[in-house]
């Protein structure tokens, strides 16, 4: 009797060439797919890039124009803020008009009649007075008056300039208040009184 022929079964034999063209085909078809989104990708960036340099430069020329108005406007904007200080000084003037005495009427009303006061400033301690006088018995008659003022509490004289030549007396006068009671002297800005 013949012998059968040994069948043997390989099942590794073509595993290799089937993984071979397993990978080529993906490496053709998913390989491709990754490639075109790879590069549909970069192409996009590359055109972004293009849109933020014209933002970029569109940006910097805002600015360039933005500058160019604030430096036209800051002048107008030095004079607003200066009225605005004086406002806001007046305004506290005027808060405190009713409460604060009449100080610079009545130091005026002191002056004898050839005294001339050129200036009065009012400040939170002290008034400050700039004047010309023709005779100094005027002179101590006003600073006698000073003295005896009840808001008063010293009087001193800077300065006494005698001209000569139009025979006047230039004196600058300091008055010194006393404590306040109840007055609200100390809520005014400095030297914010006005000149007479």
């Amino acid at each position: 009797m013949q012998k059968a022929p040994d069948i043997t079964i390989n099942l590794a034999k073509h595993s290799q060439g089937d993984f071979l063209e397993r990978f080529i085909g993906f490496a053709l078809t998913v390989g491709r797919f990754l490639i075109i989104c790879t590069e549909i990708i970069a192409l996009g960036a590359f055109i972004y890039r293009f849109t933020l340099d014209r933002m970029l430069v569109d940006l910097h020329d805002t600015i360039v124009q933005q500058q160019a108005i604030v430096k036209l406007l800051h002048d107008n904007e030095v004079v607003f803020r200066n009225i605005q200080t004086r406002l806001h000084v007046a305004a506290a003037l005027i808060q405190h008009t009713n409460t604060l005495p009449s100080y610079t009427t009545d130091v005026a009303a002191f002056a004898p009649s050839d005294m001339n006061i050129h200036t009065i400033d009012v400040a939170t301690d002290a008034i400050r007075i700039g004047a010309t006088v023709q005779s100094v018995d005027s002179l101590t008659l006003f600073i006698n008056k000073l003295k005896a003022y009840a808001p008063i509490a010293s009087v001193s004289i800077d300065r006494i300039d005698n001209q000569t030549e139009t025979a006047m007396i230039t004196v600058s006068i300091t008055a010194l208040f006393k404590q306040p009671k109840g007055v609200a002297v100390g809520n005014l800005p400095a030297n914010a009184g006005g000149a007479l």
